[in-house]
């Protein structure tokens, strides 16, 4: 047995865990959730694509606040990162770009601040949707897509040991 088999096998134990201790009972349904689909733009990539026996490093990203330079990525790894990292819903690689590249995206950041008074003040950076847009030629399109969703029925506090 490999270690990275580990979690798929420790999942029944776990769920068998959970069900006894805590009288969890859960169900999975299919809703529809808004999301977006990461598109190539009317014009074009406007992505540097490096080479596979390029000599440069491949694992660099950095992220700032409202800055992505990356190194040797993939489109999937920037809609993985613009999922989890900003946007905080699915965002699907649909672009059908197969190569990896180095970027680098500049945005104002404050569009995706929850505080209504963080984005009064101008800034010379565009939003996140156009700086896709004018510095990476692609394109965040949203859709609704069924996902998996898992719906608890019931939880109970533990009894004690």
């Amino acid at each position: 047995m490999l270690v990275r088999d580990a979690p798929r096998r420790m999942m029944p134990m776990l769920q068998t865990l959970l069900a006894e201790r805590f009288q969890l009972k859960l169900h999975t349904e299919i809703k529809e959730r808004a999301t977006y689909a990461l598109i190539v733009a009317k014009k074009g990539p406007k992505l540097k694509e490096v080479q596979p026996n390029d000599p440069k490093e491949r694992c660099c990203w950095t992220y700032g606040s409202g800055l992505i330079t990356a190194r040797y990525r993939s489109m999937q790894w920037l809609a993985e990162a613009l999922s989890k990292k900003l946007l905080r819903t699915t965002v699907e690689d649909k672009t059908g770009l197969t190569g990896v590249y180095d970027f680098t995206l500049q945005f104002d950041p404050r569009q995706l601040d929850t505080d209504p008074d963080a984005a009064t003040t101008k800034s010379s950076s565009p939003d996140l949707f156009v700086a896709l847009q004018e510095q990476l030629g692609l394109k965040l399109e949203r859709k609704k897509l069924p996902m998996e969703i898992v719906v608890i029925e019931r939880a109970e506090k533990p009894a004690e040991n």
